[in-house]
């Protein structure tokens, strides 16, 4: 989706990106997700291992 924005913010984002990677900083915010797990299809949902992680 990021080659639908406009080249200004494309360039933000990258200058964003290239500091954190410089400074080897990236906020607690970046480091955490919230894990869903989506049944495959097919498969019976009464198994772990039938589902994979989604975040």
């Amino acid at each position: 989706m990021i080659k639908y924005l406009p080249t200004k913010f494309v360039f933000s984002i990258v200058m964003i990106i290239n500091f954190m990677l410089l400074y080897c900083y990236f906020p607690d915010s970046w480091k955490r997700a919230l894990v869903v797990p989506i049944p495959k299809p097919g498969l019976c949902h009464s198994s772990p291992q039938n589902y994979k992680p989604i975040s």
